[in-house]
């Protein structure tokens, strides 16, 4: 009986560990950026791209809703562009935010540390826009399909 009542909790126990999803790639962007990047560093390169893909279509979505991104654009640009790699794009993204003035860069580090990445990743699209325009997503999109990121 005794060893009955423990095989029954121990498949109960595995069937419960089993049954423990892993956060979904749309879950993970509700996640500071400091939380994604983390998450992307030890994801597989497969993993680490879905990741990636999800969350530039949330930030677009949130540039669509404020009127800074036609409907589609960046996603069409991603399509556009064969063999790119979001999470390489995602790195030259945030690289080319560097260069932008000390109260753009306080913004973005702040929302770095406390804000959803899809939010951190709108507000490096929107300071992009702002500060070179369309053609520099186009240029780090073809950039992204030219170099290979290595995660380890």
């Amino acid at each position: 009986m005794a060893m009955g009542l423990v095989l029954g909790l121990l498949v109960a126990l595995i069937g419960f560990i089993l049954s423990k999803k892993e956060p979904s790639a749309d879950d993970k962007t509700l996640k500071t950026m400091i939380e994604w990047s983390s998450l992307a560093n030890v994801a597989n390169s497969t993993k680490a791209e879905k990741m990636s893909d999800r969350l530039l279509i949330q930030a677009e979505a949130l540039l669509q809703q404020s009127d800074i991104l036609p409907a589609g654009s960046l996603r069409n640009l991603m399509i556009s562009k064969p063999g790119l790699s979001k999470l390489l794009f995602i790195g030259l993204l945030k690289e080319a935010t560097f260069s932008f003035g000390p109260e753009d860069l306080i913004i973005l580090h702040k929302s770095y540390e406390r804000s959803e990445a899809r939010i951190h990743i709108a507000q490096c699209v929107e300071l992009l826009l702002k500060h070179r325009g369309m053609s520099a997503l186009e240029e780090i999109a073809q950039e992204a399909c030219s170099k290979r990121l290595s995660l380890y």
